[in-house]
């Protein structure tokens, strides 16, 4: 579970309290999530509304794997899609910080980072040129502000 905080000014996990509405999260149902290892192209498949104390945020690494599983079943039960690894992405709803959305999402691609940038992978989590400067650019100017 990754955790961030929901700006007023839209900037960091901001969007994911934004899913509550079934239209809005499913215009973003993309994510793309750039790590040290790879990067990965994420598809939404659910959103949780609940209590800041609920298991799923209070307790990310749970203490046996049958509880775990247990925890991913309930979660794939609920759901539409079929999961191997999963991504939480937690805020808070942004009213009186006792509830939080957590938005789920598993694995669609992963591209290890030894091709990233080469030409030698054909995989479908191209960038459009152009887009990673635009994105640095809207995150320099959220932290300025």
């Amino acid at each position: 579970i990754l955790y961030g905080h929901h700006m007023r000014n839209g900037s960091m996990f901001a969007l994911f309290a934004e899913f509550r509405d079934s239209a809005i999260f499913n215009e973003h149902r993309t994510i793309y999530l750039l790590t040290p290892e790879g990067n990965y192209r994420l598809q939404t498949f659910a959103v949780e509304h609940v209590p800041m104390t609920h298991a799923s945020i209070a307790t990310p690494n749970y203490p046996t794997d049958e509880e775990f599983s247990a925890f991913k079943d309930w979660l794939v039960e609920e759901s539409l899609a079929d999961a191997t690894k999963l991504f939480g992405f937690c805020t808070c709803d942004g009213a009186d910080n006792t509830w939080r959305y957590i938005t789920f999402a598993d694995v669609a691609e992963f591209v290890p980072i030894s091709y990233v940038g080469s030409d030698t992978y054909q995989g479908d989590t191209a960038v459009e040129d152009g887009a990673a400067d635009e994105i640095a650019a809207d995150a320099q100017e959220r932290a300025e502000n």
